[in-house]
C-alpha cells in the first residue's frame, strides 16, 4: 500500500496486510493518517516511507498499529524515514511482531524520521517482542504543533511495555530527544546503541516485572 502525492488520505477501518508475503506501508509522500474507527484494527508487516512524509497514528478506538513480520524475518530494510505524527492526546501503541516464537525477537522496524506530539498527553509505547529502533532527531524545542513533516516537537513520554526499544544506529550519535522526554521501561529492555550519549531520564515505574538498560552506547547525567 503506498501512499502518494502531497495531500492527506485518512485511513478508519480495517488493515489488514500482515498475511500476504512482504506487504508493506509505505508513505511516499504527504500525509498517511490511521485513525481507527470502532472495532476496527490497522496490522501490517513493516513500515516504509520516504523523508519528508508523515504517519500519523490519531485518536480513535484503538490507537494501535500492529507490525506482523509473519513473512518478512529475512527483510532488513523496514525503515520509516519520515515524521511520526501523534494526535488526538492518547497513548499510540507500535507493536513490532505479532507472534511469541524465538525468531520473532530478532525482528526490527526503524523509525530514522523524527517524532512529531500534538499535545502533551500524545505518548508512544512501543509493545510486542521484536525490536522498535529510533534513530532520528526529535529533539526540537519549536512548539509550533500540528507543524509541517519534518518538525521535532515531541517531549513526551516514550514506554517500553515489551520487547527492546533500542535509541541509534550504533554508526553515529543521530538519535537525539528533547530534554523533557522521559522513557518509561514498564517490561522489556532499553538498548542504546554504540556512539549514542543518552542524557534523559529512564524510569522503571514496575518493580514487579523485569526491566533492564544495556547496549554499547552511555547515559550521561541522566536519572535512573
Amino acid at each position: 500500500l503506498i501512499k502518494s502525492g502531497a495531500g492527506k488520505q485518512t485511513l478508519t477501518g480495517d488493515l489488514n496486510m500482515v498475511s500476504d508475503t512482504d506487504s508493506v506501508l509505505n508513505v511516499h509522500a504527504g500525509t498517511l493518517t490511521l485513525s481507527t474507527a470502532s472495532g476496527k484494527t490497522h496490522s501490517v508487516e513493516y513500515l516504509d516511507g520516504e523523508s519528508g512524509a508523515t504517519l500519523e497514528l490519531a485518536d480513535g478506538d484503538s490507537d494501535l498499529i500492529t507490525l506482523g513480520f509473519a513473512n518478512t524475518t529475512s527483510y532488513t530494510g523496514a525503515d520509516f524515514e519520515g515524521t511520526l505524527e501523534l494526535s488526538g492526546g492518547v497513548e499510540h501503541t507500535v507493536k513490532v511482531s505479532s507472534g511469541t516464537g524465538s525468531a520473532d525477537y530478532d525482528n526490527e522496524q526503524i523509525l530514522s524520521g523524527s517524532l512529531l506530539a500534538n499535545g502533551s498527553a500524545d505518548t508512544l509505547k512501543k509493545d510486542g517482542v521484536g525490536r522498535l529502533i529510533l534513530t532520528g532527531d526529535s529533539s526540537g524545542t519549536n512548539k509550533t504543533y500540528g507543524g509541517s513533516a519534518g518538525s521535532a516537537n515531541y517531549d513526551n513520554e516514550i514506554i517500553v511495555a515489551h520487547g527492546t526499544l533500542v535509541l541509534g544506529d550504533g554508526a553515529d550519535a543521530g538519535a537525539d530527544f528533547h530534554s523533557s522526554t522521559q522513557f518509561d521501561i514498564q517490561r522489556g529492555k532499553l538498548e542504546i546503541a554504540a556512539n549514542e550519549i543518552i542524557t534523559n531520564t529512564i524510569k522503571d515505574t514496575t518493580s514487579t516485572t523485569k526491566s533492564m538498560v544495556g547496549g554499547k552506547g552511555r547515559l550521561s547525567a541522566a536519572t535512573i
